[in-house]
């Protein structure tokens, strides 16, 4: 019987330790901090994709601008060849307007610049980056 009576003493006692109670508050909020940070890290790698390809669209008007490139289609096609590092599905388009201003966008999935795939789930998002160059020639 004294065996019985430790056991009941020491289960009491086990039942009233309150230490591992952080425990399990942290595995529950641990999927909303990971789900954050991914978040963070989906963002940060399409805002630093859309300034990389803003300097592409920048590079090619002003080759463009300055006779390098001689049309608007060659202009598309230099665009499209850098910008398949980070899709095929890139759309371009490049216009020398009468006023002497050569503009050019591109339309990007969001979705084909993440790294999680954040931006997949919330849909069709698309990324649209435009620049514009004076005409120098």
């Amino acid at each position: 019987m004294l065996p019985t009576f430790k056991f009941l003493k020491r289960k009491s006692r086990f039942s009233k330790d309150e230490e591992g109670s952080v425990t399990v508050e942290a595995v529950l909020w641990l999927p909303v901090f990971v789900g954050f940070f991914a978040l963070i890290a989906d963002a940060s790698l399409v805002f630093h994709s859309q300034a990389q390809m803003y300097r592409l669209l920048q590079d090619a008007n002003r080759a463009y601008s300055i006779g390098r490139i001689t049309s608007e289609e060659d202009t598309e096609d230099a665009i499209l060849t850098e910008a398949r590092r980070w899709s095929d599905n890139v759309v371009v388009d490049t216009r020398r307007g009468d006023d002497g201003v050569i503009t050019s966008v591109m339309v990007i999935p969001a979705q084909d610049l993440d790294a999680v795939g954040f931006f997949g789930v919330l849909g069709r998002l698309n990324l649209t980056i435009s620049a514009q160059h004076w005409d120098e020639a």
